[in-house]
Parts: C-alpha cells; structure tokens; sequence
C-alpha cells in the first residue's frame, strides 16, 4: 500500500463547485475560485483570509487564477478571470492581514476566461478567453495591467496557457487547444506572431505543465492519462496512463517535487503521483469517493492541493 503523502487538513468554506485553486511560490497564501467566487487563505493557519473579494454577483464565477508580484513590490497580488470576460485584480495591503481590490475590467469580446499566465522576468500577464483570443498585459509598477496587444486564432479554444522557452530577449507564449489536440507557439510577442505551424498532439487536451529548465512538457490526454513531451523537438517520451471509469474529463497535471514526480487527478475520487523517469506509480491519494479530482495545486516544495469535483462539463 501507498503511503509516501497524507492529508494535512481541509479547507472549508466554498458552496459550489471549484474552477481553480493556485498557491503562492512560498506556500503562505491560496486562492480558490468557482461558482460562488474567489476565497484567498492563509496556508500556514489552514484559515481564509476575511478581508477577500466579494461573492461572485453579476461578475460571474472565477474560472482562472494566477498569482503575481513586482520586483520593487514584495506584496502578493492576485489576479482572476471570470465565466463573463472579467480581469480582477487584488494586492496584499501592507502591514495588515488581508487584500483589497485595484483594479478590474471586462475584456474585450467578453467570454468565459480559460487561463491565465504570469511571467517574473518581463512582468506579462497573459490571458486567454473562449472567444479565441490571446492578450497580453503589462504590470506597470502601480501594478494595474496596461494592455500590451491581443491575437485571435481562428477556430482555436484555448485551454490553457504557459510562458515557454527564451527566443531572442523574450519568452514564447505556448497555448494548448481545448478540442483539436494543438499547441499554438506565439513568437516575437512585442507584436505577437501566430503564423507558425502549430503542433499538433492529436490528443484532447485537458491541461499542461511546463518546466522550461527540463524544457518538458506534461499533457493531460483525457483518454489515457499523462503524456511527457521534449518542448525542444516535440518527441513523445513517456505516457502514465491514468484509468478512465466514468467518462473523459478534463484532469489538471502538475510537475511535483522539483519535476522528479507527475501528479494527474481522475474521473474516480484517486490522485494519482507517478515518478517522472520510471513511470511507476509513487502514490495513490483516495480524495472523496469516487468523484472527479479535476483541479490540483503545488506550493514549492511541499505536497500537492487538491480539489475534487462531483460534476461532468
């Protein structure tokens, strides 16, 4: 029997279901979003913080999170997408348990937000919706975005979005296709190219975890579980097959433990944790019954988060 992880509490307070949970690089801080909008706790008190943002009212449910911070600013802040096109903001007030809201907008072309992307190094914020379209924002140093440019790809529904490898002085923007089983490459992103050829898996993507330092890139193939791919040449390396029972759903995948491990959730209520060289399976993590583990979370170092869902798309 397995038991290399064990639970270390639970974090209650959410009515509905969860769309995103994303931690802090330090493990302090989580945020949790879904139908009824966007919880932020304290990771080390297993406690939510009460000064949060509001319930979801006619903003909609919180379909994406990312976690932000500026060089010159130590302060968290969050960012969050929501089902009806709307980009928010909240930053950590200094000195006082809790955060406060600096900015909001709805997007252009508003739709349902199905990813978002921090880069450190150049202070972007991508964000993608269902309409097909790709935005990029700068953090200014008053940390509100100002809007860099945007591309549409035609018949093309991003499911998720990653800053890839350098290419020149910036970073490529890889965006993975939520049916057609392609990954789009945006090069040259102070006036965003698309026109290359994207890639193409041939597989129905539920999620991606890039680590540009291994340039690997792990897939969620609803059909068999997680697929390792070389980002350099594209070649498969290996495939940890997770077993499908109910139904193919969408399952997030993340690189754990400095990428020696792969964690998949399960349309069966069972985390799965395979180690990345071997493809043996390291654990196997019973959440609740047999419901759908869709969203998953990694905090540094430390063991994954975890979230199941009761619920088919």
């Amino acid at each position: 029997m397995f038991r290399n992880y064990r639970p270390e509490g639970k974090l209650l307070g959410h009515s509905g279901v969860v769309y995103s949970i994303v931690a802090t690089d330090d493990g302090k801080f989580l945020a949790s979003g879904g139908n009824d909008g966007t919880r932020i706790w304290d990771l080390q008190r297993m406690t939510q913080i009460p000064n949060r943002p509001a319930s979801s009212g006619i903003r909609g449910a919180t379909t994406a999170i990312a976690w932000t911070n500026l060089d010159d600013d130590p302060g968290e802040m969050l960012f969050y997408g929501t089902i009806t096109g709307f980009l928010i903001s909240w930053r950590q007030v200094p000195g006082r348990e809790g955060f406060r809201e600096i900015f909001y907008k709805r997007l252009a072309q508003p739709s349902e937000v199905t990813a978002l992307a921090f880069n450190t190094t150049s202070n972007r914020l991508a964000v993608c919706n269902y309409n097909s379209s790709v935005q990029i924002y700068t953090l200014a140093s008053s940390a509100k975005p100002c809007k860099t440019f945007a591309v549409n790809i035609a018949n093309f529904i991003p499911k998720t979005v990653h800053f890839g490898a350098m290419r020149g002085n910036e970073r490529e923007l890889l965006v993975f296709g939520l049916h057609d089983g392609k990954i789009r490459t945006l090069t040259g992103l102070s006036e965003i190219d698309s026109s290359s050829e994207p890639w193409e898996i041939g597989v129905h993507i539920g999620d991606a975890a890039v680590d540009t330092r291994r340039m690997t890139v792990c897939i969620d193939d609803t059909e068999h579980g997680a697929i390792l791919y070389r980002l350099d040449d594209h070649q498969r390396v290996k495939t940890f097959p997770v077993p499908v029972t109910q139904a193919k759903r969408p399952q997030q995948v993340r690189f754990l433990d400095d990428s020696r491990a792969i964690v998949i959730g399960s349309d069966h209520g069972i985390v799965y944790i395979f180690d990345r060289r071997t493809g043996d399976i390291i654990d196997k993590l019973a959440v609740r019954g047999e419901s759908w583990v869709q969203t998953l979370a990694h905090r540094g170092f430390l063991p994954p988060l975890l979230q199941s869902f009761e619920f088919a798309l």
